[in-house]
């Protein structure tokens, strides 16, 4: 069976098959930006990046496929931003929609990013999101959501951020592993590791592998 990871970040998105190591990118271009408001918003039901995105994954994910590779199934893993929640369910649909549209896929497995920017063996971290939107902080404990917290998108201290983690942890002993997840947040490189779209759709891809879902 195929597997396919997808990830939307931006004005790019980023497709990996189980059959290659290659992470590739689709580029948005043209596409209308509003303040505070999610790219992907205009491409869900834009009929010719719908049909461009197809030809491209086909001329560079599936390329290589023979016919027997190509009738074997398909299961698309999608990435959510970490402020698409069941408060907007709606949204988490419209992923669901146009995963299934470009792929012409129904076996889809969504998951927020929140949960996968630590490579497998580590179990125990915070993630710091950052969408156009808000910033989101996740306590992750053995894999499974502890606690999150959601705060305006704005710059804020070193301090303050150290602050809102430890209103977020409700372990016992010292702080773990920070993990700093979307666009702008090198500034608190100095508070936890900076992970790109690259590295965390790569780690996505390794996570579900051993998870071995069929």
């Amino acid at each position: 069976m195929q597997k396919y990871c997808m990830l939307i970040r931006n004005d790019k998105i980023y497709i990996k098959s189980n059959r290659s190591r290659k992470v590739v990118e689709y580029s948005l271009n043209n596409t209308i930006i509003y303040p505070n408001v999610p790219l992907y918003s205009a491409i869900f039901k834009d009929e010719k990046i719908i049909k461009d995105l197809r030809i491209f994954i086909r001329d560079n994910v599936d390329n290589n496929n023979t016919f027997m590779q190509r009738m074997s199934g398909k299961k698309l893993f999608l990435l959510t931003p970490d402020d698409v929640t069941v408060v907007t369910d709606i949204e988490r649909y419209a992923f669901y929609e146009f995963g299934k549209t470009i792929f012409g896929v129904k076996d889809i497995i969504i998951g927020g990013e929140c949960s996968f920017v630590a490579p497998f063996e580590v179990n125990n971290y915070i993630c710091i999101s950052k969408t156009c939107r808000m910033m989101i902080l996740t306590y992750i404990k053995d894999r499974k959501t502890v606690k999150q917290k959601f705060i305006e998108n704005r710059d804020y201290t070193n301090e303050e951020i150290h602050t809102f983690i430890r209103e977020l942890y409700v372990g016992t002993g010292s702080i773990p592993k920070v993990y700093l997840n979307g666009v702008g947040l090198l500034k608190y490189s100095d508070i936890g590791v900076v992970i790109d779209s690259v590295e965390l759709i790569n780690t996505f891809g390794n996570i579900v592998e051993p998870l071995k879902i069929k």
